[in-house]
């Protein structure tokens, strides 16, 4: 086996190690979410139906309520060691997908770095093995950029696999679909912003050589199929009530924006202000190096 081949397993492992390092500590489920979706889950695989309208968060997600307990049933696996193990291992692909994009983008020797940077973040395998809902949601999240990027795909194979791959996504995280929506809408505005005004003229790269590519994800009609699929999920699953969430938060921040620099109001401020252990400041002033270094470089 060459370099090329041996750089995805090492990922792999490496991930792996990772993440079972923290979720198999001990033989209970870990961390505050996941006893919520083991609940959630154990009432499906009890009743052999999932109930839609229990009025949760978490009872909207098919990565919970629909994908635990199947897997439980055909691997004869006991419901919380499918926690324990299969969600880690699905979700420590993730790495090996973010390589496979950096290295179209950039080369072996950056992807490299760049996913054991990933990797290296204290929430990668400490925060992320209690939310396994994330875990899947985001395997998709890097299976739609995949697409985006490679060219490789026709156009009717690729169009079948973003509304899929959009799916999935958003059944698994509402948090990641609000953010994808997000984002894809102001991918959309800077995109209308650069063909028709003189940014791109100053812009490092051309607008022509955005549309010389075929970039799904920033075509007309996708940002308005993800809203109009991600809204009619939330409103309608679980009595709205991941929807009516998103809108307590935006009102939450609405009511506190005078307060940004506050700590009692303002958690961001609260982690860089607020005294903590030796290990736990020197994460703190890495993260916030990282941040300048990646702001910088953009």
């Amino acid at each position: 086996m060459d370099a090329q081949q041996i750089l995805p397993l090492c990922y792999m492992d490496l991930s792996l190690g990772l993440l079972l390092h923290t979720s198999l500590i001990s033989t209970w489920i870990w961390g505050a979410d996941s006893s919520t979706e083991y609940f959630f889950s154990k009432i499906v695989l009890e009743h052999h139906i999932w109930n839609p309208n229990y009025t949760n968060d978490v009872n909207s997600m098919l990565s919970i309520v629909i994908l635990a307990p199947v897997y439980s049933i055909l691997s004869g696996m006991d419901l919380h060691w499918v926690f324990k193990t299969v969600y880690p291992l699905l979700f420590s692909l993730v790495p090996l997908g973010l390589f496979k994009i950096f290295k179209n983008m950039t080369g072996n020797k950056t992807a490299f770095l760049a996913c054991f940077f990933f990797m290296s973040i204290g929430t990668f395998f400490t925060t992320m093995v209690a939310i396994n809902r994330q875990e899947v949601a985001e395997i998709f999240l890097v299976l739609l950029i995949m697409l985006m990027v490679n060219e490789k795909f026709k156009n009717y194979p690729k169009t079948i696999m973003l509304l899929f791959f959009s799916f999935g996504l958003v059944v698994s995280h509402y948090g990641l679909a609000y953010i994808l929506i997000l984002l894809m809408i102001l991918a959309f505005a800077l995109k209308l912003l650069m063909k028709y005004t003189l940014l791109n003229r100053y812009a490092p790269f051309k607008i022509e050589k955005l549309e010389n590519r075929d970039y799904t994800l920033l075509n007309n009609v996708y940002p308005l199929f993800l809203i109009v699929f991600a809204f009619a999920w939330f409103l309608y699953v679980s009595s709205s009530s991941s929807f009516h969430d998103v809108f307590a938060i935006f009102q939450q921040i609405f009511s506190s924006i005078t307060d940004v620099l506050n700590p009692s109001s303002s958690q961001g401020t609260l982690v860089l202000t607020k005294t903590m252990a030796i290990l736990l400041s020197i994460e703190r002033y890495l993260f916030i190096i990282s941040i300048f270094f990646i702001s910088v470089e953009y």
